[in-house]
């Protein structure tokens, strides 16, 4: 019984030596995009390219076909977000599946679009398109959170710290290691 007394301890002192109170997204079941894991700073410009102010999420499931075959199908996207701000895909629909949230237990990954303007909107409800004042805009900055960016395809999935996200239930899971690239176009 005394581990049981510890926990509160514990998540007290996680709280009170960061300054503050744990993350909202603590409790939940959600997959969490959070910014302090990109490669980028949020708003530092610098002299590779322009600041970074907002970033759209999109889930993205990974599975495999009947011939066993890696597949990946689009979930939703996040609408535009300030580069300070966590993106959370909730779990809803508990009576029955549904395409655009996570599942429990079925791995994901996280593809980032990020941009150097604010008031951007997105062009349809949880679309990757945004706009600024009815002009689409086109991302600075493209990455991912859960697989590997560099030329090696063959170690996408592989690893367990970085690598993909399950859905827990009663748990926030966390992508870590986000990166973003400079897109072509800057």
């Amino acid at each position: 019984m005394p581990q049981l007394r510890l926990a509160p301890l514990l998540v007290c002192t996680l709280a009170c030596s960061s300054g503050g109170t744990l993350p909202s997204y603590v409790a939940d079941s959600t997959l969490v995009v959070d910014p302090a894991e990109f490669d980028v700073e949020c708003g530092a410009e610098s002299d590779a390219g322009p600041a970074l102010r907002t970033y759209v999420a999109t889930l993205i499931k990974l599975d495999t076909n009947d011939q066993g075959k890696a597949t990946e199908s689009t979930v939703t996207s996040s609408p535009p977000t300030a580069c300070n701000v966590p993106v959370r895909f909730a779990r809803s629909g508990e009576k029955g599946k549904t395409d655009s949230t996570p599942q429990f237990y079925e791995e994901y990954v996280v593809d980032l679009f990020g941009y150097e303007q604010t008031g951007l909107k997105a062009k349809t409800a949880g679309g990757a398109v945004v706009e600024l004042d009815g002009e689409q805009v086109e991302p600075a900055w493209n990455g991912s959170c859960g697989r590997h960016m560099g030329d090696d395809e063959s170690s996408d999935y592989e690893d367990e710290y970085f690598g993909p996200r399950k859905l827990v239930e009663g748990n926030a899971v966390v992508f870590r290691g986000c990166t973003l690239q400079l897109s072509d176009a800057q």
